[in-house]
C-alpha cells in the first residue's frame, strides 16, 4: 500500500475492515439456503419495504459476488479519501 501512495496512518484502517467485510460476507452466505445464496436480499416485500425494494431493483450488481466486490472498491475508495 505503501508504494501506491496510500497513507501509513489508513493501512490498519484497510486491512481490518475488509478483514472484517469479508467474513462477514461469508457467513452472511454460509447461512443462506443454497437457493437464495446469490439472490440480493430475497426477504424484501414491496409492500413494507418500497424503498429498498425499489433499491434492490434498481440495483446493478446483479450477483452477490458481483454486490460484494463494488462493495469492497466503495470502502477502499471512502478510506483513501
Amino acid at each position: 500500500m505503501r508504494d501506491a501512495g496510500v497513507p501509513a496512518e489508513v493501512h490498519v484502517l484497510i486491512l481490518d475492515g475488509l478483514e472484517n467485510l469479508t467474513l462477514g460476507a461469508a457467513l452472511t452466505q454460509a447461512v443462506k439456503p443454497a437457493d437464495i445464496r446469490n439472490r440480493i436480499s430475497p426477504h424484501v416485500d414491496a409492500e413494507e419495504e418500497p424503498a429498498l425494494a425499489s433499491a434492490v431493483k434498481a440495483n446493478e450488481w446483479r450477483t452477490g459476488e458481483k454486490l460484494f466486490a463494488e462493495s469492497i472498491r466503495s470502502f477502499r475508495g471512502a478510506v483513501q479519501r
